[in-house]
């Protein structure tokens, strides 16, 4: 079955991080698989969440940093006069 990725949609980094949340969430309830339709669904692991979610946050702070990079700034100090 051949996928049509053009039809997804574009989701925030926000969004993808408040995902991972209730992932967290539902796998901690319990309850990793889903049968629909006699498809089998897995859901991801509380690890496999918590990483989306890590991701997701570091790119909503890399996005809102812009080019300026929030005010860091990397410095070489050359004192060999």
């Amino acid at each position: 079955m051949a996928l049509d990725l053009s039809t997804l949609a574009d989701y925030s980094w926000s969004d993808i991080a408040k995902a991972a949340k209730v992932a967290m969430v539902n796998s901690a309830l319990g309850g990793n698989q889903l049968t629909i339709n006699g498809r089998v669904i897995t859901r991801i692991t509380i690890a496999e969440a918590k990483s989306l979610y890590t991701l997701a946050t570091e790119q909503v702070a890399m996005e809102s940093a812009g080019s300026s990079g929030a005010g860091n700034v990397l410095v070489r100090l050359d004192e060999s006069n």
